[in-house]
């Protein structure tokens, strides 16, 4: 096996978790799944550990400190997006000014001018729907979006 070191949970207690680096050695990898087995002192037992929890012996220190600091980055900026993204779902609608029946027309005007179909067609009021949604997403993604450049801070 190739030695390095694991991030470990010592314990969990009411301060919080505990974890500690511990001397491991490497003997499998999972390519599909990112992660690694590594046995961990005495214990026989394959423990699965993911790349960003392991540094090889041999490897850089700089290296693993900024492949961790991008993955804690980029965990935050998904978390930024996701929170945005649910804000954005889960905002009142009934506010909403929706698109007038002339607007539709327009648009499966534009779109008949490719391909026909009936306006009473099934496809045709599920494709309504989604474009009622994302105008309705839209809007309140402009209204969010005027609400965090007013208040940055908040």
């Amino acid at each position: 096996g190739v030695s390095g070191y694991t991030l470990q949970q010592l314990s969990n207690n009411e301060d919080g978790e505990n974890y500690d680096w511990v001397e491991c050695v490497v003997v499998s990898c999972d390519e599909e799944s990112n992660t690694y087995g590594v046995t961990i002192g005495d214990d026989t037992k394959e423990h699965k550990v993911p790349r960003v929890h392991l540094i090889f012996v041999a490897e850089d220190p700089t290296s693993f400190v900024n492949r961790v600091a991008a993955a804690v980055e980029a965990r935050k900026d998904t978390e930024a997006q996701l929170l945005y993204e649910l804000t954005v779902d889960n905002m009142p609608t009934h506010s909403v000014p929706m698109l007038s029946d002339d607007h539709y027309a327009k648009l499966f005007e534009k779109a008949a001018q490719r391909v026909s179909f009936n306006m009473d067609d099934e496809v045709c009021k599920k494709l309504r729907n989604e474009v009622s949604l994302s105008h309705v997403r839209a809007q309140n993604k402009m209204v969010l979006d005027k609400a965090v450049e007013d208040n940055p801070t908040r």
